[in-house]
């Protein structure tokens, strides 16, 4: 967005260096001056609506390459309050035929073009004359007046404090030809990130290293069809990319991931189906992380062709011969021939929360069964395998442990029948679920990641799959522990497996079996090798240019 009715006034002093030669030392390839340039001049339809105001001639010479108009005056003194001399009578020429008067100050180099375009856009119009940047930031408070030792340890506060920014302002251009008796109308524009301006060696640095940051955009889906499963794993890999920026987007109509997400700390863009495209390319990241199912080859070859990088899990679609990277862990066997495709369960990683969970040793009786089926169960397994097994496991003194998503839409019902009966426990939406697998020594599950993470803890399991696409999950076999009885059918399944889960209680053998084919299975490292693929496709992505941040 460009201002005709707008110029601007970069103060670059050298008298007022934070150090020595700060303003033309270069901040991550880019010096403190020409990024405030750069800013600048893309905020205005010409560059001579930009005026560079120093004392220093090498400042001078940067403002001249860039076409600027430059003030240069080697006894120059900037006091934005007293602004006097020729300094004044050049200002008041230059900003006549403007209304606005934007001053940037080139010590705050992570100030975003789009903070300034907001608050010119808000101070336009407005009727204020005045319009300066206010940050908020927390503070612990207690009073040294507390009589118990106890409360002046422990009864502390955190209190928002205002703090006024110094990395831009904005004045109406008639103020400057007022008289010093008039009293401007002044207003605040709350900046809601870090901004960092830079006083010292320690501010450069922090500076640096946020400006290193690649921008990095998850689209995520999670609705009560599918569950949270994408969500976890996008979570986890966001954990772990400590030195980048991370933004998640997904559209309205997955719920579930959007409350998921509003709890977890990281910011969302939610979206439409028909805008999230075009809110993706805005966002101008480095790098998209879909983690959406099926993805399509016009969508990733548009983020392609605008340089950005992709990396695609879970994806039979056509859009993924075309990603820098797909990552299909779900799938042993090759379903699509491309050579940026990884297979097979060596890609599966875990949760943080099963790092230092306790693996199933053998036990000769069956203590403890668990039944999961998904953040959804939308086909209600949880409550027709539970009614059939019930007395079973009751007679066996086998402990039910029942655990189902947040998306369960049955949960009232079951956990009306669940609270009559002594042998059974239900838990909803639980974090810890590795916990409850260190008890258990057999499963009853769906056909998803739970199959991996069970495989990980040694613990046998018969799966039952949700759908078709489940059905192509080929992981769950007897060759690694697993008993597939296929999709569900009423009247058919339940029999089935009960019928195995007799067999598998007593026939300790049989289960020893399965449990032995599980033990070579070990998903804790995959994480760090999957991270470690993404860290090199940051680091082969060509740096942006980022003066206008």
């Amino acid at each position: 967005m460009k201002f005709d009715d707008l110029i601007v006034l970069i103060p670059a002093i050298k008298k007022s260096v934070a150090f020595e030669d700060d303003l033309i030392r270069k901040l991550n390839g880019v010096s403190l001056i020409q990024r405030t340039i750069s800013k600048a001049c893309s905020l205005v339809s010409n560059t001579k609506k930009v005026f560079v105001i120093t004392d220093s001639e090498e400042i001078k010479l940067v403002a001249g390459r860039n076409q600027t108009n430059c003030f240069f005056d080697n006894k120059l003194i900037w006091k934005q309050t007293s602004i006097q001399g020729r300094l004044l009578e050049y200002i008041k020429n230059n900003a006549r035929n403007h209304k606005l008067i934007l001053i940037i100050s080139p010590y705050a180099p992570l100030l975003r073009k789009k903070t300034l375009t907001d608050a010119i856009t808000k101070f336009s119009g407005s009727d204020e004359d005045l319009l300066k940047p206010i940050t908020f930031k927390k503070f612990g408070a207690t009073s040294l007046n507390e009589k118990s030792p106890l409360s002046f340890l422990f009864k502390i506060r955190k209190k928002n404090f205002s703090l006024t920014s110094e990395s831009f302002s904005l004045i109406r251009s008639k103020l400057i030809f007022q008289n010093r008796e008039y009293k401007p109308k002044i207003s605040n524009f709350e900046i809601n990130y870090n901004l960092s301006e830079i006083n010292s060696y320690e501010d450069w640095w922090i500076c640096e290293k946020l400006l290193q940051r690649k921008k990095i955009l998850i689209r995520v889906v999670g609705d009560k069809k599918l569950g949270l499963g994408h969500v976890f794993r996008c979570l986890s890999i966001a954990h772990e990319i400590t030195d980048h920026s991370i933004e998640f987007i997904t559209t309205k109509n997955n719920q579930l991931a959007i409350q998921k997400l509003a709890k977890s700390g990281y910011s969302c863009i939610v979206s439409t189906a028909k805008a999230i495209e075009r809110d993706i390319l805005n966002y101008n990241p480095d790098l998209v992380l879909n983690d959406i199912l099926n993805t399509s080859e016009p969508y990733v070859v548009k983020l392609k062709k605008n340089k950005i990088k992709i990396v695609n899990f879970e994806d039979l679609g056509l859009g993924a011969k075309f990603s820098t990277l797909t990552i299909n862990e779900l799938y042993d066997k090759p379903l699509i021939r491309s050579g940026n495709i990884l297979w097979g369960n060596k890609y599966f990683f875990l949760r943080d929360e099963f790092n230092d969970a306790r693996k199933n040793r053998w036990n000769n009786a069956v203590k403890s069964l668990l039944l999961t089926f998904g953040g959804t169960d939308q086909n209600n397994y949880s409550q027709i395998i539970y009614s059939e097994i019930k007395e079973f496991c009751k007679e066996n003194n086998i402990f039910l442990n029942i655990v189902t998503g947040p998306g369960y839409k049955h949960f009232d019902k079951l956990n009306e029948l669940v609270s009559q009966d002594d042998n059974a426990m239900l838990t909803r939406s639980t974090g810890i679920i590795s916990s409850i697998m260190e008890t258990c020594q057999l499963a009853i599950i769906s056909n998803g990641r739970t199959v991996y993470e069970l495989a990980h803890m040694n613990i046998p399991a018969i799966v039952i799959s949700h759908h078709i696409r489940e059905t192509t999950h080929k992981f769950s076999c007897a060759e690694n522990g697993f008993v597939s009885v296929g999709i569900f059918e009423k009247g058919e399944t339940e029999k089935i497996v009960k019928q195995e889960l007799e067999s598998l209680v007593f026939s300790a053998s049989r289960r020893k079996k399965l449990q032995s084919k599980m033990k070579k299975f070990d998903f804790i490292k995959n994480k760090k090798k999957i991270i470690r693929k993404i860290s090199n496709i940051l680091k082969s992505e060509e740096k942006k240019k980022d003066a206008a941040i």
